[in-house]
């Protein structure tokens, strides 16, 4: 329903790279999420579940985008999946839960507030370099 909506305002988006890796990791995790729900139902435990439905979202978002990271750029690499597995966790808890502490301390003017918000960048920036650590190692 989306993407008639988005090509009914602006109809020739489909032709644009970001509308068409959107709609495709998109359809890639939909598509990893219901293998994914196929091998929970053996038994396991809820961290295996977890790990397994993490797995199964950052596979399935990579199978649905790299043909079109290919045609666009030429360049295909099996980093991603193993990639999004370490940096996304991290990413989140660097970036949204330590960040959004951090800016809300500095809101309310609270001392010390700009020295976390210099913590999280510097997190941020080895969370960068570790993934362009991996993409060196692997490609």
């Amino acid at each position: 329903l989306s993407i008639l909506l988005v090509v009914s305002v602006w109809p020739g988006v489909w032709l644009e790279m970001g509308f068409q890796l959107t709609f495709a990791a998109l359809a890639g995790i939909f598509a990893g999420l219901s293998l994914g729900a196929n091998l929970i139902q053996i038994e396991t435990t809820p961290a295996m579940v977890k790990f397994i439905n993490l797995c199964s979202v950052c596979t399935g978002a990579w199978i649905g985008t790299a043909p079109i990271i290919y045609f666009w750029t030429g360049f295909f690499s099996f980093l991603p999946p193993f990639a999004n597995i370490i940096v996304s966790p991290l990413f989140s808890i660097v970036c949204i839960a330590f960040g959004s502490f951090s800016l809300l301390l500095h809101f309310f003017d609270v001392p010390g507030a700009s020295i976390l918000l210099n913590i999280c960048l510097f997190a941020t920036d080895i969370v960068i370099f570790l993934v362009r650590f991996l993409e060196r190692m692997f490609s």
